[in-house]
């Protein structure tokens, strides 16, 4: 699904008057996310899942003959709860 079938969808669900207030929603929505998991928030949505950061350590390598390293950093990760999963299996 694309971000403009979703927003049909919100808008649709949400009995929003138009795809533009649907829009803002969703970006609200993605905006607020985004903004606590950058303060190191994580962010628990009952039913739906929770988005927290993690730490991914310091990984190194080598691929045709050239080494490379890549230092530790924060990475969003999502998991699902148990009525999404549900939802899921069917």
């Amino acid at each position: 699904m694309k971000k403009s079938e979703l927003v049909k969808l919100i808008q649709e669900k949400g009995q929003y008057n138009s795809e533009k207030d649907a829009n803002s929603a969703l970006a609200s929505v993605v905006s607020a996310i985004s903004e606590a998991l950058g303060r190191g928030e994580d962010v628990e949505i009952t039913g739906f899942g929770s988005f927290k950061v993690a730490t991914q350590g310091a990984r190194s390598g080598e691929m045709n003959g050239v080494k490379w390293s890549s230092p530790e950093k924060k990475v969003p990760k999502f998991s699902p709860g148990k009525n999404l999963k549900d939802i899921v299996a069917g």
